[in-house]
């Protein structure tokens, strides 16, 4: 378990991740991923998460949306909704605060989710594109119309 007062790097090379100490220094041992914005939404998933990427890569597009969620009382959350245009679309929900930047209402990024590779470095897995909302509450779970396109991933 890390200590409350360790710092999380993550070395930038554009939008990839150069490096990072999110796997060696154990922060992902609580099972909690981390969101980063530099270019892309990047979703650094716990290993205890790898299991479900092949659900993720169902996904055309995600939807993250922000707004009260009742289950922590009313305060902010956050839904990275992976839709797959099923009715149980792969969704990942968290605090507000454990999402420290946003895009603005609106915006359109490519969302892309990371994981430990051989020798400790960060590998995309998985990139498709997503879009950002304010919504009215928590889990919200509706699509984005029109539908985008195909994802990109390597397995």
């Amino acid at each position: 378990m890390h200590n409350s007062f360790d710092l999380l790097i993550i070395r930038n090379d554009g939008p990839a991740i150069a490096s990072t100490n999110y796997w060696t220094d154990s922060f992902d041992d609580s099972g909690k991923f981390v969101v980063s914005l530099n270019i892309d939404f990047r979703i650094l998933l716990p290993e205890s998460f790898n299991n479900q990427l092949q659900e993720m890569a169902t996904g055309r597009n995600v939807i993250v949306s922000r707004g009260p969620w009742g289950l922590i009382g009313g305060q902010h959350g956050i839904e990275i909704l992976f839709d797959d245009d099923s009715d149980q679309p792969f969704q990942i929900t968290t605090a507000g605060d454990a999402v420290p930047m946003l895009p603005k209402p609106g915006d359109s990024f490519q969302v892309t989710v990371w994981t430990r590779g051989p020798g400790d470095q960060a590998i995309r897995r998985l990139s498709l594109p997503g879009r950002y909302r304010h919504v009215e509450s928590i889990p919200c779970r509706q699509r984005w119309l029109p539908r985008h396109s195909k994802p990109l991933f390597n397995f």
